[in-house]
């Protein structure tokens, strides 16, 4: 009889826990639910200890609370209604107008926040204006001030490059318009203008597709020194080879023969680093490069294909054979000192893409015994003598075989007497 009564006492017990675990899940899945925003409503969640401050936070009409954004935008991985909170601003950024927007980014300045936090949401607003009204998001971004360090990334020029692919001579126009306003002043004493330089550069490398003798008659009327400051960030787009031609044919157009091999050069980075030497060639041969250009071009892509070798440890002796066998057949004659000089490059590198000291000199001496002579040594030397240390300039200097070139390599480490 006991036993019985027993197994019925358990299995009442089994039951009434059970319902007591069921109506504890029940109760709170009704808690989950009450916080999960419906999609009517506007207002992100407010976390418990969100303090009537931070939630008073608003932007009117926007009724996004910006500090509750930089909170969770600052979190690592944040959990599942941060994300919500986040994708739910973005979708309301995106439907804001440009007042509103200009408006928000007013009262961003005033919150305090950090540069970064402060950066994040300012590069969010400032991307839907320059969807919305670009004009209105770069004159923003050219105050001084407003396009600083921790917005991130290449804004303007994403903006500038969307809208003068749709509408060059709107671009143009605010451009010109901001120039005659006085908006691209410089104080440089050099007279440079970086700011400007960025903003033509990326109008330039568009036009100079669409309308060649256009983009050469804006950029004839720069000083050399601005148009050298506007082919640099040229140079810094990505680019095809039809891209790079365009650019090529621009500085023929307006630069001297010093700024057309430099932007050669620079353009051979597209090939280089994979060691695409015949890329390296038709690009060459289809801007018609003079000798002088091809020398330039075969150094830097020596330059850039040693770095990129570097970054995997990869830099042997039968890479650097492959790039001296092809080297050679154009520049037979400096193909030892292009070599010293590349090894001196990365040697000079800090971090990824650079070798040792010690890796640096046995490649030196391995090629000086190959080729028979002291050129990929005075070429190391003559590019990196040790950052003033004279001590190792003096140590690799004596591997130079050739007494005369040793000794005026010796005397050029000598400190120049003083005036009288």
């Amino acid at each position: 009889m006991l036993l019985p009564l027993a197994v019925f006492i358990a299995a009442a017990w089994l039951l009434i826990s059970q319902s007591r675990a069921i109506s504890s899940v029940r109760e709170r899945i009704s808690l989950v639910r009450q916080q999960i925003p419906t999609s009517a409503s506007s207002d992100p969640p407010s976390l418990p200890d969100e303090s009537s401050a931070t939630r008073n936070r608003t932007s009117g009409k926007s009724s996004i609370n910006w500090l509750r954004i930089a909170e969770i935008s600052g979190e690592q991985g944040g959990g599942i209604f941060a994300r919500q909170e986040m994708l739910r601003a973005n979708a309301r950024i995106r439907e804001m107008g440009k007042d509103e927007l200009l408006t928000a980014l007013s009262e961003i300045k005033t919150l305090g926040l950090d540069i970064r936090s402060r950066g994040q949401i300012e590069g969010l607003l400032i991307a839907a204006l320059g969807k919305a009204d670009p004009a209105a998001a770069l004159s923003y971004l050219i105050v001084p001030g407003n396009d600083h360090a921790g917005i991130g990334g290449n804004l303007m020029a994403n903006i500038l490059r969307d809208w003068t692919r749709r509408d060059m001579p709107g671009v143009l126009a605010w451009f010109d318009g901001q120039i005659a306003a006085g908006n691209f002043e410089t104080k440089s004493l050099d007279g440079r203008n970086f700011r400007r330089a960025r903003v033509e550069a990326t109008l330039l490398a568009n036009l100079m597709i669409s309308d060649p003798a256009a983009a050469s008659r804006r950029l004839a009327g720069y000083s050399e020194a601005n148009r050298a400051s506007i082919f640099q960030a040229i140079c810094d787009f990505a680019a095809n080879e039809n891209e790079l031609a365009a650019r090529v044919h621009l500085a023929r157009e307006t630069m001297p023969a010093s700024g057309q091999a430099t932007v050669i050069a620079r353009s051979v980075d597209r090939f280089a680093p994979q060691g695409d030497y015949e890329g390296v060639d038709r690009f060459l041969g289809r801007v018609a490069a003079t000798s002088e250009e091809r020398a330039a071009s075969i150094a830097a892509t020596a330059r850039n294909r040693f770095s990129n070798l570097c970054r995997d440890d990869k830099l042997t002796t039968g890479e650097i054979d492959s790039f001296r066998k092809w080297a050679s057949s154009h520049e037979p004659a400096t193909v030892d000192d292009i070599t010293g000089r590349a090894l001196a490059s990365v040697a000079a590198n800090q971090g990824n893409g650079s070798i040792s000291e010690a890796k640096a000199k046995e490649l030196l001496l391995h090629y000086q015994e190959a080729s028979g002579s002291d050129d990929v040594v005075v070429g190391f030397l003559d590019s990196w003598p040790f950052w003033g240390n004279e001590a190792k300039a003096r140590a690799l200097a004596a591997k130079i075989k050739d007494p005369e070139r040793r000794d005026k390599f010796l005397k050029s480490l000598e400190p120049v007497p003083a005036a009288p």
